[in-house]
């Protein structure tokens, strides 16, 4: 028969963990997201939004959500990992369109001349797997723009909250 202890290690072992993977608060350091977020705002993040992952893994164990339009998502942004929250605007078999100088992502507008990553120019639609994200503050951010499309690998959870 185990002892009360050993029930008591592994209980408080499970909170931990649960602790440690499903949620986390994280402060704001910037503007790309104003005006829905403030610099030194604090947000909190579900981090099983999309599905399960380990706290120090890359990728999901197992997916079951799926990432929506206008959901604010924290990621690690790809061209130096560095943890950043933006909207997405543009989810898979969101509809792509160019009409004249404009970028059509779903119903938001975008001038081709903020289209850094030549390769969404010739986009009809959202592959499955990725994802179209942007800052709020379209002058300060860098994001999908200039990233191009964000694999949902890198999505590391939904902001769920801020204060």
């Amino acid at each position: 028969m185990k002892s009360p202890f050993t029930h008591i290690v592994l209980i408080a072992l499970g909170v931990c963990f649960a602790a440690i993977s499903l949620y986390d608060v994280k402060y704001i350091d910037g503007d790309s997201m104003f005006p829905t977020l403030r610099a030194n705002q604090t947000i909190f993040i579900y981090r099983w939004a999309y599905g399960a992952r380990l706290p120090w893994s890359e990728g999901y164990i197992i997916r079951w959500g799926r990432i929506k339009q206008h959901e604010l998502v924290f990621f690690r942004e790809p061209a130096h990992s560095l943890p950043v929250v933006k909207r997405c605007v543009g989810a898979a078999g969101t509809a792509v369109q160019r009409e004249g100088n404009m970028f059509i992502i779903g119903n938001v507008h975008i001038p081709i001349s903020e289209i850094h990553a030549i390769e969404l120019l010739n986009l009809e639609a959202i592959p499955e797997g990725k994802v179209f994200l942007l800052g709020d503050n379209r002058k300060v951010s860098l994001d999908s723009r200039y990233y191009g499309l964000i694999d949902i690998s890198r999505i590391e959870g939904r902001v769920m909250g801020y204060n």
